[in-house]
Order: C-alpha cells, then structure tokens, then sequence
C-alpha cells in the first residue's frame, strides 16, 4: 500500500523558528544571571534610555510588559536599548519581532540583534544567527559552514531548536560533508529537548528507510511524541503507521477481508486474512471457511484433535491453485486443499482448528 507521511519540516523562513508570543520566555542555557541581566546600570551621561524606562533593566522589564499588553512598537526601542546594554533575553525578543510582522520588519538590525544576543550567550539568538548565515539574509554572507557551526553549537547548549536545523542541513545537503546520521542524531537530540518538529522529522526518517534500516515501531514512538507536544503533522501521520505496522505484521499484507475465529459447518478457522479483489466483508469469510468444510474429514486425519494448522494459498480460477502450511500437519492439510473450489481469487492465510468443530 502507498502510504506518504507529511513532509519533513524543512528551513524554510526565520518565522519558522519561533512566534513573537514566545519571544521573551526563551532564555539560553549558557548564559549566566549576571550575563541575563545585563549590566543594569543607570543611564550615563549621552546615554539616555527610552521614554518610559530608567535603565537597561528597566527597559529590559517594561519591554516584555508592553509585549504581554501587544503593544509591539512601544516595546521595541526597549528591546534594542536593553539589547545594547548586556541582556541576551532582549536581543534574541528583539531579533525575533523584526521578523514577526508585527512591527516593520528589519532584517539588517534584527541580524545584528542576532549577533549581539549570540555574542552574549544566548543560543536562540545564536541559531538565528545562523540561520541568516544559511540563507544570506539580514545582510549577511552566505557561508553554510559557519551556520552549521553556530546550530551544532546551540545544540549542544540544549538548544532544541539548534538541533532541529542542524539535522535538517544535514538531511537536505545544504553543508558540505552532509551525513545522514548526523541528521538523525540531532532530530533525536532535539526530540528529547522537547521539540515536537524534531520528533516528527526523526520518525519520517525511520519510516521512509528502505530495507531493514525502517523502523516502523520506532517511528511511532516519535510521531507519539511529537503529537504530544502538539505538532500536528505528526497527529496526522499516526494512522499512515499504524496501517503500515499492521501490514508488515499480518499474514497477507494488503488483507481486505478478515476474520478472528468463526465456524462454519463444523471447521473452525482461526485469523483468517485474504486480499480479494473487491473485499467480501463477513459473509465473504464464511463462504471462504465454508469452502473448506468440504474437505474438513480429510483435514482431521491430519493430526490430532485440536491442532492448528496455519496454512496459506492462493486461489486463481475459482480453485486454489498452490498451498503451503507450516510444520508437517500444516503441510499435510495445505495438500489436502489443493485445486480447492474457492468463491474468491486471492491470497489468504488462516490458522486450521483439526478436530470437531465450535
């Protein structure tokens, strides 16, 4: 069956990283409460804060105030005083609304935010840094390499988000020496940071492995979790491996007909599964079980009363053409089915109950 996950969440846009709702809770792991709270001084001479605030971290405070009431213009020349004045928290909130729409954007001073809140340790600020550097944006130069630096960097600051990206140049060969594994080790690093993207970016690579690399239970429990942390996609791709896990563990992949245990004239068939054209639903099971009742007395000189035989077959023609069961009891009673007249041309597979029936 044709089965397609939605898409790995790629680098797209800087907005793909985080929302201005989210802008001032994020601080860096790296950076010391000193380093957070800038250097709080009062305003020296030629140095005159905002209206509306006495020092940087005054502004620092009353910015994320006017941020909670969405008053975004009053906060943003708070954001970049505080910013010029030691604290990380305000150049990465800074950097992230002149990117968010919500003021006029300004991609050359939200880079230099960037910069600023990367050079005082906070991590965030850090992968927009290198996001830019990917990219080319914000007036910076192009350079792959570097931007791979600064995310593998904050990924190993515990910067789920750097992970994220690290993996997903990694995975899309947008730096030199691209390896795959890396790609998974860091969608999995971010993962258990936390980041549902990631989650879900680490379970589309173990689903779409080819041969015995695909992992379809370990997909699941990365889409589990990146549906947990609310990214959609993966809630959405859940069934998509739920089918995919039910056909690798059946007997007939693709089976269109099923049944758990029923008799029929005295044989009891136990997990039967076909795939047959068009399907038959319930009555079509027991007409497949009824088919083989014909024969139930040659089946029971097969072995003892109450030995399942699981057996498999394929009918084309109206008879089954070819059969195979397991052990010597199953062989004997796939023997016994063939040329079988059967209601339905397919592939079916069914444990065999010897004996009378329920």
């Amino acid at each position: 069956m044709n089965r397609s996950l939605p898409a790995l969440t790629a680098l797209l846009t800087l907005t793909t990283l985080t929302s201005v709702a989210g802008c001032r809770r994020e601080t860096s792991p790296t950076v010391t409460p000193e380093q957070n709270e800038g250097k709080g001084k009062s305003a020296a001479e030629g140095d005159v804060p905002p209206e509306g605030c006495s020092s940087a971290a005054d502004c620092a405070s009353r910015a994320v105030g006017f941020l909670d009431a969405g008053a975004f213009d009053k906060s943003l020349p708070l954001f970049d005083y505080a910013c010029h004045h030691g604290f990380a928290d305000s150049c990465y909130s800074l950097g992230v609304l002149l990117r968010s729409g919500e003021v006029a954007e300004d991609p050359v001073m939200a880079h230099g935010a960037a910069t600023e809140g990367c050079e005082l340790g906070h991590q965030g600020a850090c992968v927009h840094l290198g996001l830019d550097l990917l990219l080319g944006t914000g007036g910076a130069p192009q350079d792959p390499a570097q931007a791979t630096e600064r995310f593998s960097n904050a990924c190993a600051q515990g910067q789920p988000i750097g992970c994220r990206f690290l993996g997903t140049v990694h995975y899309t060969g947008q730096v030199p020496d691209a390896d795959p594994q890396i790609a998974a080790d860091s969608f999995e690093q971010g993962c258990a940071l936390d980041d549902g993207a990631s989650c879900f970016n680490r379970g589309v690579l173990l689903f779409e492995a080819e041969g015995d690399a695909q992992d379809l239970d370990g997909a699941k429990t990365f889409m589990t979790r990146a549906c947990e942390l609310g990214y959609k996609d993966a809630c959405q791709a859940i069934p998509l491996v739920d089918e995919a896990i039910a056909d690798r563990d059946a007997k007939v992949p693709g089976a269109n007909l099923r049944v758990g245990s029923a008799s029929v004239d005295g044989l009891t068939v136990n997990d039967l599964q076909c795939r047959v054209q068009g399907g038959a639903g319930m009555l079509g099971s027991l007409a497949v079980i009824s088919a083989l009742s014909k024969r139930k007395a040659k089946i029971d000189r097969c072995g003892p009363a109450g030995t399942v035989a699981e057996i498999h077959w394929v009918a084309a023609g109206g008879k089954i053409s070819s059969a195979d069961g397991e052990g010597e009891v199953g062989a004997c009673v796939a023997k016994v089915l063939q040329k079988l007249t059967i209601p339905f041309d397919g592939e079916c597979a069914a444990g065999v109950v010897l004996g009378p029936g329920s």
